[in-house]
């Protein structure tokens, strides 16, 4: 069968085979249900040829039963967009944010003490009631947690931020 005129000829046909046979074997075991369910569907269909829709079949007919598929992943429904933020509550947040940052500039030009600065916060903050208890106040506080310790002070408690949204 095999000559030793050309051996790497009879080593490529050899070696070929073996590999055709084992990735056989191999996509057999991890693909057989997708390809017996290829070559085995249940509907066969004929070029040319459609289903009819469900409003021209036959009156007189019963209904097949019909079942409903279940979600097998709950947690990746597809759920609708949260609803995008309000241009004037963005608008107001944006004006908070300036004059935040003038008056703790102003207020450590001035080398003004703590409790002072926390006053002026709260009266500036007194004028914007619409962000208390949002989703924006959190970022206020947020960005005047970053700003406070930009500046070298000691960080805001949660007291003091409470302090400064206390509306009067």
């Amino acid at each position: 069968m095999f000559t030793l005129s050309n051996p790497w000829a009879d080593y490529i046909a050899v070696t070929g085979v073996l590999l055709l046979v084992y990735y056989f074997l191999i996509g057999m075991k991890f693909y057989r249900k997708n390809i017996i369910a290829r070559f085995n569907s249940a509907e066969k269909e004929i070029p040319g040829l459609s289903p009819q829709p469900e409003h021209f079949q036959d009156e007189g007919s019963e209904p097949s039963q019909t079942f409903a598929l279940e979600n097998p992943y709950p947690e990746m429904e597809i759920t609708e967009d949260p609803p995008l933020p309000d241009p004037l509550m963005m608008q107001q947040v944006e004006e908070l944010v300036f004059q935040l940052k003038d008056a703790l500039s102003q207020a450590l030009r001035q080398n003004q003490e703590r409790a002072q600065i926390l006053t002026v916060l709260q009266k500036i903050v007194g004028g914007y009631g619409a962000l208390y208890d949002t989703p924006f106040q959190l970022s206020v506080n947020t960005w005047l947690g970053a700003e406070w310790e930009e500046q070298g002070l000691l960080q805001l408690s949660d007291n003091e931020i409470r302090m400064i949204w206390t509306l009067q």
